[in-house]
């Protein structure tokens, strides 16, 4: 749908989760001609996510994050990250490869 949007001329916001291959169709399409193409996060905006990251803020004042381990599929990676960076929750990622299964 998105690629049909661009196609007609008309710019376009799309919601995650996005699959990498469409994004980069997509983004490539729009910037061929000449249009806004956006990945927005809706769930950025939600209040239970406002209010997880206000209360994980004020934690950040009273101690340091030692550790936390997160799971989540590749489409809600974005998600996931930008949940993590608007709560100040800030570090080194550490990919755990025996997660990880081929």
């Amino acid at each position: 749908m998105c690629i049909d949007l661009l196609n007609k001329g008309i710019n376009v916001i799309q919601e995650q989760p996005v699959y990498q291959e469409h994004l980069y169709k997509c983004y490539k399409l729009a910037r061929e001609k000449n249009l806004i193409y956006l990945t927005a996060n809706l769930y950025s905006n939600l209040s239970n996510m406002q209010s997880f990251a206000v209360y994980a803020k004020k934690l950040n004042i009273y101690s340091k994050l030692e550790y936390i381990s997160v799971s989540f599929s590749t489409q809600l990676s974005y998600v996931a990250l930008d949940l993590l960076a608007i709560s100040g929750i800030l570090g080194d990622l550490e990919l755990d490869n025996n997660i990880i299964k081929d």
